[in-house]
């Protein structure tokens, strides 16, 4: 079972970020139905949560997504792709040379007493 739909990378890129962000609003309802309905702590709903996301990914990338052509233990097949390019620079993700990012990297070699 694979949820590759082909189709130009133009289109298909705002539609996997749609159903991510539905994807979050379905897992913040469990949690927030159950505050409202059944007064429970959000806090322990949600950390209860990532045992069951953990679970689910794991379901999920070991059953019927595995690559039956894998070697490795859950291995999901290889999806081709095309990165869309303005003048040459990809334009989603960390390689499209994010400013910010350069500085990050520098914070995260700050060391505090400069040793």
């Amino acid at each position: 079972m694979a949820f590759f739909i082909p189709g130009p990378t133009i289109v298909i890129l705002p539609l996997m970020f749609i159903a991510g962000v539905l994807g979050g609003v379905i897992w913040i309802l469990i949690p927030t139905l159950a505050r409202a309905y059944a007064n429970v702590s959000e806090l322990i709903t949600t950390l209860l949560l990532n045992f069951v996301g953990t679970l689910l990914a794991y379901y999920v990338s070991t059953g019927p997504w595995l690559d039956p052509g894998g070697h490795a233990l859950g291995t999901t097949a290889r999806v081709r792709h095309d990165v869309p390019e303005i003048c040459g620079v990809p334009c989603i993700g960390p390689a499209a040379g994010d400013p910010v990012d350069r500085h990050r990297r520098r914070a995260a070699e700050f060391h505090p007493l400069g040793l």
